[in-house]
């Protein structure tokens, strides 16, 4: 989905036929599409940044396992169910964050649609956008999106994130997944060979 949203060329997306639209609204249009092409790559590189910080946890932990497993289920319609995010401290409002920036409203309260698939929005990825600064959540887009490629590790992954942060979900994590407490432990505690990044 991402590469897809990075090939849409915006200038291609509406046509114009014998004048119309007029040229003031043509030109909107294109801006529109423009800035709401960035706002879904931003939206998409945020959940790819979750998914991959969690990837790497559980891959250094004892391999490959179902999100749910770390992530908790999907609730159902008036369910409660324990997710990893409820253990993880409020980092509160940081000031790089702006509250009214549209990727932000999305990953704090969610798309329009409910899915059988995928939580409405997405708390660890916002989580990650409260805990790294811009200029760190930028690297740390490029070394998952490296990660997914296959030239990083999962272990050199996590140890380029704040040891504060790695611990912080390892521990929640532990909790969620009991079977993998020990490995999850040397990770948040660094003996899991995650550097104090």
């Amino acid at each position: 989905m991402l590469l897809f949203f990075s090939s849409l060329d915006p200038n291609r997306i509406f046509h114009r036929f014998n004048g119309r639209p007029a040229d003031g609204a043509f030109e909107n249009m294109g801006r529109s599409a423009r800035r709401n092409l960035d706002f879904a790559r931003h939206y998409l590189l945020a959940k790819l940044l979750a998914t991959g910080i969690l990837e790497a946890i559980a891959e250094s932990s004892g391999g490959d396992a179902p999100m749910a497993l770390f992530m908790g289920d999907v609730p159902g319609e008036g369910a409660e169910v324990r997710s990893l995010v409820s253990l993880l401290a409020d980092p509160g409002r940081p000031p790089w964050v702006d509250e009214k920036n549209p990727v932000y409203l999305l990953l704090r309260d969610g798309r329009l649609e409910d899915s059988s698939f995928d939580l409405r929005n997405s708390p660890l990825a916002l989580h990650l956008y409260h805990a790294l600064p811009p200029p760190d959540w930028k690297e740390r887009i490029d070394a998952t999106l490296s990660y997914f490629e296959g030239r990083l590790g999962a272990r050199d992954l996590l140890g380029g994130f704040p040891a504060s942060l790695v611990a912080e979900l390892t521990a929640a994590c532990a909790l969620m997944v009991p079977s993998r407490g020990a490995a999850l432990r040397e990770l948040q505690s660094g003996k899991g060979s995650v550097s104090a990044g």
